[in-house]
């Protein structure tokens, strides 16, 4: 027998975060809520997002499940393409995840390289 979890569904969870995310960076996200079909992908996170144009994908798990190793091969495909990706508990404060998020773009922007364009016969 499965003991049950004191966290709120995966499902509420990702309405609470989405809201989060939204609040936090206004109309800088695009966020998209994945559903399970026969027809797509094994192991796409529940919540795929883009934040100020980065990517970031999201497996919402509660306290007493984990990720499978479909999931977890998801999630460590778009980190080595550069983009930001986690397992989040439902036990944990959305806000706390949307601050994690923050630190990884901020830290992904102090080290960007702006692309400049110039005009034509110019040299670097």
């Amino acid at each position: 027998m499965r003991m049950t979890s004191k966290s709120p569904p995966e499902a509420q969870y990702a309405l609470r975060l989405r809201k989060a995310l939204q609040n936090y960076y206004d109309y800088g996200v695009v966020d998209i809520k994945i559903a399970g079909s026969p027809y797509q992908e094994s192991g796409l996170p529940d919540l795929i997002c883009c934040i100020r144009g980065y990517f970031v994908g999201l497996e919402i798990k509660r306290s007493d499940h984990l990720a499978t190793k479909k999931q977890m091969a998801q999630l460590n495909r778009i980190d080595v393409a550069g983009g930001y990706s986690t397992v989040v508990m439902t036990h944990i404060e959305p806000m706390y995840v949307v601050m994690r998020i923050d630190q990884w773009i901020k830290s992904k922007e102090a080290g960007k390289r702006r692309w400049e364009i110039k005009p034509s016969g110019e040299t670097t």
